[in-house]
């Protein structure tokens, strides 16, 4: 299985009191879309290890990664822990989606977001993105036209190659989501 964030993982197997910092971080850059928060001394306090690490950086009251790379990786993990989470109620995961691919351009990473978030639902936690798609095309045809629908279909194409799937389950669910375009 390819590593798909592995600064993310290397420093949350290596430096665990880094990790929950950068966790902090990128959960704060993600909720509020800039990219850098403004802390509070107190806050300060609690992200000291990943300052004198070197992973964030403060400038006045505000503190951001230090590297692209990382603050990616972060941002992309906690996206997915959200979609992770909504996964069992497909309307929820719809909507938290939507909210990802928003972030995911206002934090100006176009779909790369969207993309990862997918990867890891996909090879790590084996979520059954075709099957995804598809559900609620079958049970409703009013989503052909949502904006909802068609936020995942393009990520969806573009990291296809890289899913997980059973050939025969794919052919019949594209051949689901083909007839409903």
């Amino acid at each position: 299985m390819i590593n798909l964030t592995p600064n993310w993982k290397q420093i949350k197997l290596n430096h665990p009191d880094v990790h929950i910092a950068l966790e902090y971080v990128a959960s704060a850059i993600y909720q509020n879309q800039e990219d850098a928060i403004l802390v509070s001394q107190e806050d300060e306090l609690k992200l000291n290890s990943a300052l004198a690490f070197g992973s964030l950086t403060k400038i006045n009251n505000k503190v951001a990664f230090s590297e692209p790379n990382i603050k990616f990786e972060y941002l992309a993990r906690y996206a997915a822990s959200l979609a992770l989470e909504a996964w069992d109620d497909l309307y929820r995961f719809y909507e938290i989606f939507k909210e990802i691919y928003h972030h995911s351009f206002r934090l100006s990473y176009n779909y790369e977001i969207c993309n990862i978030v997918l990867l890891i639902l996909n090879q790590e936690h084996q979520k059954d993105i075709t099957s995804c798609l598809t559900e609620e095309l079958q049970e409703n045809q009013e989503v052909k036209g949502s904006g909802i629908f068609w936020i995942i279909v393009t990520p969806f194409c573009q990291v296809l190659p890289s899913l997980h799937f059973e050939p025969k389950l794919l052919a019949e669910k594209l051949e689901i989501l083909l007839r409903c375009m």
